[in-house]
């Protein structure tokens, strides 16, 4: 039995040796297939092929890196700086003379969009954040009407509706209405509609930055300005008119006709509708003043008696009147001596209107220019050469082009006078109608006279070019950039550090 049992030791003792031989074996098999495999993915690692893809991999993490620290940081900028104007006529841009006069801001300015969140217009947005960039001085806040209805009543007391913007510096504000944003060629929005459904295209005009301007220079001025209307007859009624010069701080009074002299601070004297000669009296003072260097708005409104004192004083000036009103066949209207002045030249009286900027000349007469030595005429307004005066006879009309305002200045003195050949176009129902810019020919002409340096020259921008994607300058090297310079520069960068490195190994 002792040697069974010692055989049998022995058996075990035996397989136990083989299994650990084997299992010594394996185990070296084992590790020389990891050691060769190891060298193997070594070896792939210092391939060719793993490295060139290695360094694409690596400019791929790195240029996505990059993407997402700009985009982190772009986020962060004002939407001023960021946003590409695509527009053909610069919608989302200001003017060269607006990023000027902001830069120049000394005081703090406030500009409230009074909207609802559903109401916001892309136009006021964006234009409000490029005024804000343009200036530390000049913030944008968003105010909900529905939540802070009486929020406007503390800084006026004009109807602020849904979608105004609400001006404000200290104790001076000024109201901005959306509606007189839009301007419409066709004169109204009806008028555009009832055209567009008869498929008559017809433009629509942005003015918001003209405004926008215009009420900032308001409320920061400081300086003032004296105007002095003279009441031929002691009847005129010119409370109106001083109203509209208000908002341009240009200080008004008025003046009799049997006064001895102009006061010394009058910038300007406004005659807005002389209806009759000139007394000897008047022309004496009026004489006086321009030869020290003063200005004069005159408007004419037609009479056919003698004016002799009148033509004594435009003579000087090389300026006469026609010896009847006009009419003018241009237009398709029934009423032929309505007359609709053309624009000419850029000066600053004009310059900022624009097609849109309808100006109805009712009753006028044309302006005829003398070459006088010492003096400089500028037209200003014309009709179209189908004018013609209304004296003429049926069928044998003579079509002519006319003037119906003029600047002429002398060059020794100084003197200026504005003159119109309509004193009816300053009348309430036209200064008040939202399809004409009569008060702002006004404004501007007795702007331009006060020597009032901050006259905005801006003109509206079109809407309609807006309908369709048409790149200005700008944009087009923007969108050149970012598309095409940008990522060749990053490949011709990669190209070159591969290059080095492989030179350099």
């Amino acid at each position: 039995m002792s040697e069974n049992k010692s055989f049998e030791h022995e058996k075990a003792d035996n397989k136990t040796e083989q299994e650990i031989i084997k299992n010594d074996k394996k185990k070296k098999n084992d590790k020389a297939k990891k050691e060769k495999k190891a060298s193997s993915v070594r070896k792939s690692f210092m391939t060719k092929a793993f490295r060139a893809g290695g360094y694409s991999t690596a400019a791929s993490a790195a240029v996505i890196i990059i993407a997402v620290i700009i985009n982190m940081l772009v986020s962060g900028i004002s939407s001023a700086y960021t946003n590409i104007d695509t527009t053909e006529a610069g919608l989302y841009s200001v003017s060269d003379e607006t990023r000027e006069r902001l830069s120049k801001l000394e005081n703090e300015v406030t500009v409230y969009y009074v909207a609802s969140p559903e109401s916001k217009a892309g136009y006021v947005t964006k234009l409000l954040d490029k005024f804000a960039s343009c200036s530390v001085n000049l913030k944008a806040k968003d105010i909900n009407p529905d939540t802070e209805p009486d929020f406007a009543s503390k800084y006026t007391e004009e109807t602020v509706s849904n979608g105004d913007l609400l001006v404000v510096c200290g104790d001076k504000s000024q109201v901005i209405h959306y509606d007189d944003m839009i301007e419409y060629e066709a004169g109204s929005y009806e008028y555009y509609y009832y055209y567009m459904q008869n498929g008559q295209q017809t433009d629509i005009y942005w003015n918001g930055e003209i405004l926008l301007l215009k009420a900032v220079d308001y409320v920061t001025a400081s300086e003032t300005y004296n105007a002095y209307f003279l009441d031929i007859g002691g009847d005129g009624d010119f409370s109106a008119l001083e109203k509209s010069l208000d908002n341009e701080n240009i200080i008004c009074g008025t003046l009799t006709d049997d006064i001895k002299e102009i006061p010394s601070d009058a910038d300007c004297v406004i005659i807005p509708d002389l209806n009759e000669d000139i007394s000897e009296s008047v022309y004496t003072l009026l004489d006086n003043y321009l030869n020290k260097g003063g200005k004069l708005y005159l408007a004419f409104d037609f009479t056919d008696e003698e004016h002799k004192h009148l033509d004594k004083l435009l003579s000087e000036y090389g300026l006469s009147f026609t010896a009847a009103t006009l009419e003018d066949g241009d237009k398709n209207y029934d009423d032929k001596s309505m007359l609709y002045p053309q624009y000419t030249g850029e000066h600053a009286i004009i310059s900022p209107f624009s097609k849109a900027n309808y100006i109805c000349f009712p009753n006028s007469v044309g302006i005829e220019i003398k070459e006088t030595e010492g003096v400089a005429v500028t037209p200003l307004l014309t009709t179209s050469e189908s004018a013609y005066l209304s004296t003429d006879d049926a069928d044998d009309l003579q079509f002519a082009l006319f003037n119906l305002g003029v600047l002429a200045e002398k060059t020794d003195t100084g003197a200026q006078i504005a003159v119109y050949g309509s004193a009816d176009y300053t009348d309430s129902e036209y200064m008040s109608d939202s399809r004409y810019s009569n008060s702002d020919l006004f404004v501007n002409s007795v702007g331009y006279l006060c020597d009032k340096d901050n006259a905005v020259a801006i003109h509206a921008k079109s809407i309609t070019s807006d309908t369709a994607l048409k790149f200005s300058k700008g944009a087009t090297g923007y969108l050149v950039a970012v598309i095409a310079v940008l990522p060749a520069l990053i490949c011709i960068t990669a190209g070159f550090v591969i290059w080095y490195r492989r030179k350099n190994r």
